[in-house]
């Protein structure tokens, strides 16, 4: 299962999500269940945290991450095609959260976050992800990470703004797109 197959996969779910009306207060339950249930369509042994995600839409309990997807051959766990966190707090707190995806060996990571903590909105955040990727000494090439920054108006009008973070070289900068 290749990352851009993922990276698809996820973004068409979370389209689909941007067009539903979802409470704040709803907003965890929806954005995991999401990402369970692109798993469960690509094939993937799922775990998410049983406090968000219905039991229907995941395999068991949160395991490392707030979702991970696991492949196994047999008992052998063969890969992890993806693990992702969801942070609606400060940008502590999202700091926390992303630095767990940085140790993290899966195919992609994935960080959801509330993009109202910098001043330059998610853009301004995916901007210190991207350093803190490049800081990182064992990044490796192909590292890759799809950023979904949640946004709102005073209206409180919302959408995701969408970005990924390849290492194509780890002696230099992560190269960042804007999806």
């Amino acid at each position: 299962m290749s990352p851009e197959k993922i990276i698809q996969s996820l973004l068409e779910e979370f389209k689909k999500l941007e067009q539903t009306e979802i409470k704040q207060t709803q907003w965890s339950r929806a954005v995991l269940t999401a990402l369970c249930r692109v798993g469960r369509q690509l094939g993937c042994s799922v775990w998410a945290s049983s406090q968000f995600v219905n039991r229907e839409d995941k395999d068991g309990g949160e395991w490392l991450y707030d979702v991970t997807w696991l492949k196994y051959k047999g008992d052998f766990l063969k890969l992890s095609p993806m693990v992702a966190e969801c942070e609606w707090g400060n940008i502590g707190a999202i700091k926390d959260d992303f630095e767990k995806l940085i140790l993290a060996r899966a195919a992609v990571r994935v960080m959801v976050f509330d993009g109202m903590y910098c001043k330059n909105g998610a853009e301004g955040i995916v901007n210190k992800f991207c350093d803190w990727v490049g800081a990182y000494e064992s990044s490796q090439k192909r590292d890759t990470y799809l950023l979904i920054g949640y946004e709102r108006d005073e209206k409180y009008n919302w959408w995701f703004r969408y970005f990924n973070i390849l290492v194509d070289d780890p002696s230099q900068q992560p190269i960042l797109t804007r999806l």
